[in-house]
């Protein structure tokens, strides 16, 4: 039987005690500072959250509808005041965007003219001249209303953007699309953050908004919400638990926008972490006790020894302490190095969530919390002189209407990677958001020019297979000690600014390009097809006495990129021998609506969208991308019916699966469609045409 001596359980009874007190004491400050931290965490992760969801729901509103109502007011229809055509072109619009409601127009006096849903209106008995945004459009503004309560028998609520109708410089009128409160719920009520994380939308008097929320008194005062703060409120739900919902104004509608965080998922973290913590500190005192047991009265020493290792833990000193060299039996070292790699593990822990708060998760490079906290380091001036470049990314919403986000993604990457290939040790890369970063450089020397190393970088970082970047920059350098870093900050965003305004059209233009040749190096024969279009074109468009030469120029221009909506159709499908799926072939009719946002996006190619858009378009009201019978006959502009002939008659004759027509053939084919796929007045004059070149027209 295993005896055990007086003092040595004395000695038992006093590390007992010892071990149960150092052990405690960081287990309560732990779980105090866990408390502490959870609550922050919950805060950071509203803040964060709520940012991105004004973010997201401000660039929908301007990119998404307000794009899109300027886009209306400069069809063709609606530019020459045709109002049969505008009428079929607005209930077009409206039908095809389920996102907005009705579209209407007013006069330059203020009465109604047309509603997308009804047509003439023009006998109403009412009058907007005194309405807000009537005013806004006579000052050549846009305008986005608050809410509204539409006066029908449904009562829906509606939020309304308007844009002026400008012809020849002069005041026409004003386009009003309407956009459902319903929609704008919707928008947001499958997004969600964190663990149980959501967002709820609140009107101008803070009452809140869509499901869940049927209560009609409100939840806070819009005096209280702060431009740069916000509104943090503890609140309740429905089932009794805890909440935190932050509120911050929305940019458009006099709108509020909340997100709300349960609490239970912030502790059921924190409780894992205790209990995970707590046993393996009650394993480590179990397994010292046990071969205390076994080990003789010099044992004693080594767990004084490891006390203090576990005193400084209980301090949260989490540095490596070493093994004492010798005197300590195996068993405690054991131990020891439990507790070193327990110690460790929380270091690390700590280190991993502090860079994963501070991290932008597409990048790795630091984001704005960590920009604005070295900003605010800086700015005690003890790192002078600063130099800082602001830099943003030009095209990245043209490449991503065009290829989608991941290509966008890839071009946010090639950024990202051009600047840490010119920052040194000691600076701080950053993005900001979107398409925007920042480089932060203490103590600069004249020696190091930025502004070069950017240039030589962009000059080397694309090739011919690669996305291009074009990236405009602004460089300002100032001694914080003097002025605050703030203002240096706001001397590179102008410099950027201008640069950015000075490089967008030769941005776009190289980007365009970029385009043009992914289509040839998967599709050659999609460029050789659009050069011959082009050829066609400029041999038919001189024989058209009523147009003027700008008119021929732009016809001649859309033969050539009328097609460049392929850019964004999986180049496997347009490579692929023999027919489409339904699936394959409903991306492909998509390339006119992607050639028409990059039309749209380009100035340069403005004036090409709705050709682009309709060049597919039948004259029965079939073809692509419309539904049937959304527009046919002349609502298709006249540049998409001229170019529908030369298209078809160059697939015809240069076919890349089976038998291509001869040219006569051809002139047969587009004589049986005239009326059904063809303008039968164009028609007549391309094959008129034909007749007269022969087959050496290509």
């Amino acid at each position: 039987m295993f005896v055990v001596s007086k003092s040595v359980r004395s000695t038992f009874v006093a590390i007992l005690v010892i071990l149960i007190s150092v052990t405690a004491l960081p287990i309560l400050i732990f779980v105090r500072n866990e408390s502490d931290r959870e609550a922050d965490l919950a805060l950071t992760t509203l803040n964060n959250a709520l940012e991105l969801q004004t973010n997201y729901m401000t660039r929908w509103f301007d990119l998404n509808i307000m794009e899109d109502m300027k886009a209306v007011s400069k069809l063709r229809s609606v530019q020459s005041l045709d109002l049969d055509a505008m009428a079929e072109d607005l209930k077009a619009m409206a039908e095809e965007r389920t996102d907005l409601a009705k579209l209407l127009y007013f006069d330059r006096d203020g009465d109604p003219v047309l509603d997308s849903e009804v047509g003439d209106i023009s006998q109403g008995q009412f009058n907007v001249s005194d309405r807000k945004y009537f005013k806004a459009g006579q000052k050549g503004l846009p305008y986005v209303t608050s809410i509204i309560q539409a006066k029908d028998k449904n009562s829906v609520q509606f939020i309304g953007f308007s844009v002026p109708l400008i012809i020849d410089g002069a005041f026409e009128g004003v386009i009003l699309g309407s956009v459902r409160l319903s929609n704008l719920i919707n928008l947001i009520k499958d997004h969600s953050f964190g663990k149980g994380g959501y967002f709820r939308i609140f009107d101008h008097n803070g009452i809140p908004l869509g499901e869940n929320f049927s209560e009609a008194t409100p939840c806070f005062s819009p005096d209280e919400v702060k431009n740069g703060e916000g509104l943090l409120i503890d609140n309740i739900s429905e089932n009794g638990k805890k909440q935190m919902l932050k509120i911050a104004p929305l940019a458009y509608g006099n709108l509020f926008v909340g997100a709300v965080l349960n609490m239970d998922e912030i502790k059921a973290g924190s409780s894992r972490i205790v209990k995970t913590h707590l046993k393996i500190l009650i394993f480590s005192i179990i397994v010292g006790i046990f071969f205390f047991l076994l080990l003789s009265y010099s044992i004693t020493k080594s767990i004084d020894k490891l006390q203090k290792q576990l005193s400084s833990a209980s301090e949260m000193n989490y540095a490596p302490t070493p093994i004492p060299p010798s005197g300590m039996p195996l068993e405690i070292k054991q131990i020891w190095k439990s507790v070193e790699n327990l110690k460790e593990r929380v270091r690390r822990s700590i280190e991993e969530i502090r860079e994963m708060s501070v991290r932008d998760a597409l990048t790795g490079l630091h984001n704005r919390r960590y920009f604005e906290e070295e900003v605010s380091r800086l700015g005690r001036g003890d790192q002078d002189p600063i130099t800082v470049a602001m830099c943003d990314v030009n095209g990245l919403k043209l490449v991503n209407d065009a290829l989608g986000h991941e290509w966008g993604d890839k071009l946010i990457n090639k950024a990202a990677t051009a600047l840490k290939n010119v920052s040194q040790p000691g600076d701080i890369v950053a993005r900001l958001g979107g398409d925007e970063f920042a480089l932060l450089v203490p103590k600069y020397s004249e020696k190091r020019d930025i502004g070069a190393a950017l240039k030589a970088r962009m000059e080397t970082a694309d090739s011919d297979e690669d996305i291009p970047l074009q990236m405009a920059w602004g460089i300002a350098t100032g001694k914080a000690s003097r002025r605050s870093i703030e203002e240096i900050i706001k001397d590179a965003d102008e410099r950027m600014y201008a640069l950015k305004e000075s490089q967008r059209n030769d941005a776009r233009d190289t980007i365009l390009t970029f385009f043009l040749r992914m289509i040839s190096s998967r599709e050659d024969r999609k460029v050789g097809h659009m050069k011959r279009c082009r050829s066609i074109m400029a041999a038919f468009v001189p024989t058209i006495d009523e147009v003027d030469e700008i008119f021929r120029k732009r016809m001649i221009r859309l033969a050539e990129i009328h097609d460049i909506g392929l850019v964004g159709v999986d180049p496997k499908i347009l490579g692929k021998k023999g027919p489409l799926t339904d699936e394959e072939r409903k991306e492909v009719r998509a390339h006119p609506e992607i050639g028409y946002r990059i039309a749209i996006a380009a100035p340069t190619l403005s004036d090409l969208a709705d050709a682009i858009l309709h060049h597919h378009q039948r004259w029965d009201g079939t073809g692509y991308p419309f539904r049937k019978d959304a527009v046919s006959g002349k609502g298709i502009p006249l540049e998409s019916r001229i170019m529908n002939l030369v298209d078809s008659y160059e697939a015809m004759t240069h076919k890349y699966y089976g038998k291509s027509m001869t040219h006569e053939e051809a002139i047969e084919e587009i004589r049986r469609c005239s009326g059904t796929q063809f303008d039968p007045e164009w028609a007549d004059r391309f094959l008129a045409f034909l007749k007269e070149k022969g087959p050496g027209v290509l």
